[in-house]
């Protein structure tokens, strides 16, 4: 998952929302869908899978039972098919989560901050209830996405280990390195870019602890 940070929401979705006509006008599901895949990189809001429209769900954080939400702007996120139709098991994300509730909250950076992903490409939280949003509510140790996500791992540890072979490894060589995942390009973020985050920060901070 990714700390997402959202602009101004579009005017039709303001207008949608005071006509009480809920995604029913076509140039307000347009720039909704265009807004929140801009603000989230075209990335997947849980899974960070990229993303192409129109292949997407509009994901509600607080699910549709909550009427006065369903047109709230920083309830609404964008979340990849989910491996629906591919059986249960496999189901992640908006189609995995359903009407469950999370705790962990992507527009939240502390609860961000409190999750990190092992050598093996699992992702886990510090905190008990996000941990089990995580793995239970959203199966984001799906399979696949360990596998994926491992590949990621292994792809920025052996750019490190490179780097300290060739006397390149140093503070400035990791920001650099985590300018490549915190920043869009042509507003697109890399795919699964929080594991390289999330690695290079671990590191930064080792290698500042070390320098006192």
């Amino acid at each position: 998952m990714l700390h997402i940070v959202k602009d101004a929401e579009p005017d039709s979705l303001r207008q949608d929302r005071k006509d009480g006509n809920s995604f029913n006008d076509r140039k307000c599901k347009k720039e909704l869908n265009d807004a929140l895949i801009t603000n989230q990189g075209h990335l997947c809001v849980y899974c960070m899978k990229q993303i192409v429209l129109p292949n997407v769900r509009v994901e509600h954080y607080k699910p549709r039972k909550y009427k006065e939400l369903v047109l709230v702007y920083d309830n609404l996120f964008l979340a990849c098919e989910g491996n629906e139709g591919n059986g249960k098991s496999r189901h992640t994300c908006d189609v995995k989560k359903g009407e469950s509730e999370l705790q962990i909250d992507p527009l939240n950076p502390e609860h961000i901050k409190k999750m990190g992903y092992g050598t093996g490409g699992n992702i886990y939280s510090s905190d008990d209830q996000h941990d089990r949003d995580l793995n239970i509510i959203l199966n984001l140790n799906e399979e696949e996405l360990i596998r994926i996500r491992k590949s990621y791992y292994d792809i920025i540890t052996d750019r490190i280990e490179q780097a300290k072979v060739e006397g390149e490894y140093s503070f400035e060589f990791l920001d650099k390195e985590l300018q490549k995942y915190v920043k869009k390009r042509r507003g697109k973020y890399l795919p699964f870019c929080g594991v390289a985050v999330g690695y290079l920060k671990e590191e930064m901070e080792t290698l500042r602890g070390q320098s006192y």
